[in-house]
């Protein structure tokens, strides 16, 4: 198969992956009302908006990139796929993306953390909403991926966040790496071949998901609290059928 050829098997993984990240950070509803919120957990006042009362400048970069990470996917989504169908041409003349084991991987473990968000959203309908808040007739959910573990939802986030990060900003291959020009050779081998890219992979899942955890762990549990306060009996028989949190044996 010649190469630019080649290259199009990738625009299925990157079309699945930008999918993925925009179900996972897009709210399916609308925030709700202010007394139907939860006080929001320390980790989330101090160390997201915190900035903006003590270094007003910082708190606003901080709301512009939370606003422009999606499009910042997008973006990369936009320059591979150009890339890619530009090279059907016979008159392209440039570096191609191009699949490797571990956009392979990325790709699946970011397209498996969007259909099971998606998942969530479906089951919880309009009681899905990205802030904690107890809504008018709230019902405990407990069937489909909350059969598995209490807070799926995170399960997927994470996944899917991991899963872009590597396919288009952390793996060989990337229009970011191969193309961009903004890597040069040396940093180039640090991401593959061989083992070195397995163990970039390993570290940047690690990072992203650690990353992830030290907002999620606690939220995890506050979630729980919240639950059980407002079900009571019906939360605990639940929670002993579901004994697990984020991952089915793990926690």
């Amino acid at each position: 198969m010649e190469r630019p050829l080649y290259a199009l098997l990738r625009l299925p993984l990157i079309a699945g992956t930008a999918w993925a990240i925009t179900i996972t950070m897009t709210p399916p509803n609308a925030a709700p009302l202010p007394e139907h919120r939860v006080e929001r957990l320390a980790t989330e006042r101090y160390l997201l908006p915190g900035f903006t009362s003590w270094v007003p400048t910082l708190g606003k970069v901080r709301v512009a990139i939370h606003r422009s990470s999606l499009n910042i996917f997008w973006i990369f989504f936009l320059c591979e796929s150009s890339a890619i169908i530009g090279a059907q041409f016979r008159t392209f003349q440039g570096c191609l993306p191009f699949v490797t084991p571990v956009s392979l991987a990325a790709s699946t473990m970011a397209l498996a953390g969007g259909l099971i968000r998606r998942s969530c959203y479906l089951h919880l309908s309009k009681l899905f909403t990205f802030d904690l808040a107890i809504l008018p007739d709230h019902r405990l959910v407990t069937s489909g991926p909350y059969a598995v573990v209490r807070h799926p939802s995170y399960s997927g986030a994470l996944l899917s966040a991991a899963g872009a990060v590597i396919m288009f900003l952390g793996s060989r291959g990337s229009w970011l790496i191969e193309c961009s020009g903004l890597i040069s050779d040396n940093v180039k081998l640090w991401f593959g071949p061989g083992l070195n890219s397995l163990s970039t992979f390993a570290a940047i899942f690690g990072s992203v998901t650690s990353l992830g955890l030290v907002f999620m762990l606690p939220r995890a549990q506050k979630e729980d609290e919240m639950m059980k306060r407002q079900f009571g009996k019906e939360w605990e028989d639940w929670s002993r059928l579901v004994r697990w949190r984020l991952v089915p044996g793990v926690y």
